[in-house]
């Protein structure tokens, strides 16, 4: 609730005398203080997120497309950590995944706008030295967010005796909730770390970031995109920020495109198997395309993109069961549009 009143006006937090800054008096300090600008590296370039934020504009609706038709996709073909999450209590009902799907989006848009990642620089000390840089804006409220988020699960499934009490699910609105329905069963049924590994550890949130800053410029080149080596590098560099904000070690985030190309799939190699929560996911992913799609779409196209992304052999661990196959006239048309697409940026 704090970040969301946050996202609506960032800059209002800084006015003493404006609701927003008020509602925050109301809050624990702790948490309030959580959303302070936070001191960026010295590799942090401006230049180059003010380039990543030109290249959504110019390509917003290509970059949505990709998210769906590539990202997502390639978060479900991870076998254990990203898709057990959802098994998990009762988060494979589609209206959490739902929820997922549109929340990512909302992330999307808030880190790659203008002034998503917006850098400031303090005064200057007594001896002229040049202050401290900080990173503010909407973009950096919504890392947060998901970073608090992530670090909830992670608590609340290897020690749900220490954070939640006994009557936690007691509450409707509480078990209700995509965290009550992921703790539902957590003191019958504890999260099998052995098995699956610790939930949202390092590696899948390295691997989840690169499904952003790798995937997304990758694929607007297979889409046929201009992209030229220096776009790539600067959309990554914005994403590499974002890790740094929530908490992935330096280590694992990539400096350079062609890096973050050897990782990613180096990640695939280690964990991309075919799970029962992939198919699963993708038919819920269909499904929330479907409502944006004409009706003589609707049936084929959300798979077809899919397929424009990943491998044959990818599509065929998350394709949902008793999927049809596309009509000829279908392919056709879906090539045609593609050739179009190709000429366009051409």
């Amino acid at each position: 609730g704090l970040a969301d009143l946050l996202l609506q006006a960032p800059e209002l937090m800084l006015l003493k005398d404006s609701q927003v800054a008020k509602a925050l008096e109301q809050m624990p300090p702790a948490f309030v203080d959580y959303f302070d600008p936070m001191i960026v590296p010295e590799w942090v370039d401006q230049k180059k997120l003010e380039r990543a934020s030109e290249i959504w504009n110019e390509n917003m609706i290509a970059i949505i497309g990709v998210l769906y038709a590539g990202s997502l996709p390639s978060c479900y073909l991870i076998a254990k950590g990203i898709p057990t999450l959802y098994d998990t209590g009762k988060l494979g009902q589609h209206r959490f995944i739902y929820q997922r799907i549109y929340e990512t989006g909302l992330m999307l848009d808030a880190v790659m706008e203008p002034g998503g990642l917006h850098l400031i620089r303090d005064v200057n000390d007594a001896d002229n030295h040049l202050g401290k840089r900080y990173v503010w804006g909407r973009g950096f409220i919504a890392a947060r967010k998901v970073r608090l988020l992530h670090a909830a699960m992670r608590t609340m499934l290897l020690h749900p005796e220490k954070s939640l009490p006994p009557q936690a699910h007691a509450s409707a609105k509480f078990a209700n909730s995509s965290i009550g329905a992921l703790t539902a069963d957590i003191r019958t049924k504890p999260y099998n770390v052995a098995e699956l590994g610790k939930p949202v550890n390092q590696e899948d949130l390295a691997y989840t970031l690169l499904t952003f800053g790798y995937t997304i410029p990758a694929g607007l080149r297979k889409w046929g995109c201009r992209l030229n080596d220096d776009d790539c590098e600067a959309f990554l560099h914005a994403w590499r920020l974002v890790g740094h904000i929530m908490g992935v070690r330096a280590e694992l985030i990539p400096q350079n495109f062609s890096k973050a190309a050897e990782f990613y799939a180096k990640v695939k190699t280690r964990h991309a198997r075919p799970c029962l929560q992939g198919p699963k996911l993708m038919r819920s992913l269909t499904m929330f395309l479907q409502d944006y799609l004409p009706p003589f779409l609707m049936r084929d196209l959300p798979l077809m993109l899919v397929g424009t992304q990943l491998t044959k052999a990818e599509v065929a661990d998350i394709r949902p069961e008793k999927t049809r196959n596309p009509s000829l006239r279908m392919r056709f048309l879906i090539r045609g549009v593609f050739f179009f697409l190709k000429f366009y940026y051409l």
